[in-house]
């Protein structure tokens, strides 16, 4: 997933789907790198993500408050998540919803 200058690889954990994942707040794995993989603390309100100050606290160099969320359970006319959070650069900025971003697959 990219927003702005941040780049955060997610996969499905387990036997979850892509499609199961996306749509989860706690169904996915995260890596800086696309090679590491580890489970982050979940933030249980929106898809993606991650518990408040989990990368401050568990990945060196990286202050964010959060893991990038791509969905806040808004959806625009066309049936697209709305809305994604919370910082496009490191060190991180101010966080706000409404950060664009793209996914890859």
């Amino acid at each position: 997933l990219e927003m702005g200058q941040v780049v955060d690889y997610f996969k499905p954990s387990g036997t979850t789907t892509l499609v199961e994942m996306i749509k989860s707040s706690n169904k996915h794995q995260w890596s800086s790198d696309g090679s590491t993989w580890v489970t982050p603390a979940y933030f249980n309100k929106h898809a993606g993500g991650s518990a408040k100050n989990w990368p401050k606290n568990n990945v060196q160099g990286d202050d964010r408050a959060y893991l990038s969320f791509w969905q806040n359970g808004a959806f625009d006319k066309k049936n697209r998540p709305s809305a994604g959070c919370c910082t496009d650069t490191i060190p991180s900025g101010s966080a706000a919803w409404g950060t664009t971003w793209k996914m890859y697959a």
